[in-house]
């Protein structure tokens, strides 16, 4: 009787723990670990430091490989099909992350440009379903999986039971992605698939995963804030659910956001990690002189924490034993914790006297910051004019030289039209004599 008990209790438990998620686990999870941008063909230092915080679960957010095919910095093509599965292959076969793999820690991802097939890549990428079956062979995902059965590579998983559940909600950013004004992030079946989630009452912690940055201003980076829409309807629906963190890679560098949402009622987190194998997302500039622009003057006013611009992977450590319920956050890099910060679960929920965001560790020299952007516009403005300048000289010697040479065919033709009339003289003058004669 009492095994039948325990056995009914259980399958009830089970289904509670799969409501809207695609995936569930009794395990609960303590440490979850996280990263994105890695190359294949770069040396992968951080697995063993990885293996050594002996994480419960490992989350790719993006740029897993480097599937597309640099051209010069900063602009890439699609690769050959073969090319791609060839990455995927090689990161697969890294003793590295060979190593991590053995240890049986469970592997789950989505994915951003890089590895969707082609940078900034949306919904028009011609190889999208054939990059989505090499992503999930990557991730051992069984031919089963509902996540072969969907355009896309959204998914969520829920882990843990009674008051110790964490849900893990993975969006595609890829796949559905729309620019231009009537832009689009996600898609109207993923967004319809995310509200269902977020409906869910059960989980104590949400954590979004994300390929590119959610709660970001800097300019000329691909977010979320590109398509304010979109972005606004993603926190519109976060704010029905309490305890939800967002995760995010893309950028280079490794930062912890904050934003104080009226519409949340409570501050809402978000956690970036990038990159595994190379940092800084201004690669043609010296490190030292990328992090002093990164913390001086290019940040994102949201940034509560140091920037990490070394190669860099994130740690969220959950005491659920601590009352409230803590998550400590830590951007780790190949020895030490290069950030760090601790949330308090009882801070991430509707209240009329709701938490706010903490102050900023580094805020950003207001005139080095004008000066900086100063500089950027009149520098444009200097190398457009250097430019037209360049263009005007060329077209001018163009013209110069077309010019010649039309002067030179002018005065030929109008030399053989002389010679011609000279002889036509001639040739009439002889044709006369017989005749006066």
């Amino acid at each position: 009787m009492v095994f039948k008990l325990v056995v009914v209790v259980v399958i009830i438990l089970q289904h509670v723990l799969s409501k809207n998620a695609d995936f569930s686990s009794n395990k609960t999870l303590t440490t979850i670990a996280f990263g994105s941008c890695n190359k294949h063909d770069r040396e992968q230092p951080l697995w063993k430091s990885i293996i050594q915080q002996n994480p419960d679960i490992w989350i790719w957010l993006g740029d897993v490989v480097y599937a597309d095919t640099r051209i010069v910095p900063f602009i890439w093509m699609a690769s050959t099909l073969d090319s791609m599965k060839e990455k995927f292959d090689l990161q697969r076969q890294r003793i590295e992350y060979k190593a991590f793999l053995d240890t049986g820690v469970p592997v789950i991802g989505v994915w951003d440009d890089h590895d969707y097939g082609l940078d900034g890549g949306g919904k028009s990428f011609k190889y999208r379903f054939q990059s989505q079956k090499m992503f999930l062979d990557f991730l051992d995902q069984p031919l089963e999986s509902p996540l072969r059965k969907r355009e896309g590579i959204y998914s969520s998983y829920s882990y843990g039971t009674g008051d110790k559940v964490v849900k893990i909600i993975l969006l595609d950013v890829r796949s559905h992605h729309v620019k231009g004004s009537s832009c689009d992030v996600l898609g109207i079946d993923q967004w319809n698939w995310l509200d269902e989630q977020l409906t869910d009452d059960n989980p104590n912690l949400v954590l979004v995963g994300t390929g590119k940055q959610v709660l970001s201003d800097i300019p000329f980076i691909d977010k979320w804030m590109s398509c304010p829409s979109s972005l606004d309807k993603l926190i519109w629906l976060a704010q029905r659910q309490p305890r939800v963190m967002f995760l995010s890679g893309d950028v280079h560098f490794s930062e912890i956001n904050c934003l104080n949402s009226s519409g949340t009622g409570y501050p809402l987190f978000e956690v970036t990690s990038s990159g595994l194998t190379h940092s800084c997302s201004a690669s043609l500039l010296p490190s030292g002189v990328c992090h002093w622009t990164l913390k001086n003057v290019v940040a994102s006013r949201y940034r509560v924490s140091n920037v990490v611009t070394d190669k860099s992977y994130g740690i969220l450590q959950i005491d659920w034993e601590t009352k409230p319920v803590t998550v400590t956050v830590k951007l780790m890099g190949e020895e030490k914790a290069l950030s760090k910060h601790v949330i308090s679960l009882d801070d991430l929920k509707v209240s009329r006297q709701p938490a706010v965001c903490p102050a900023a560790i580094e805020q950003p020299n207001w005139y080095l910051q004008r000066l900086f952007w100063c500089s950027v516009v009149l520098g444009v403005i200097i190398v457009a004019l250097i430019v037209l300048r360049i263009t005007f000289a060329i077209g001018r010697w163009i013209a110069v030289e077309l010019l010649k040479d039309l002067d030179m065919n002018i005065k030929r033709r109008i030399k053989k039209l002389r010679a011609n009339l000279s002889s036509y003289k001639l040739q009439n003058a002889e044709r006369k004599k017989p005749h006066n004669e």
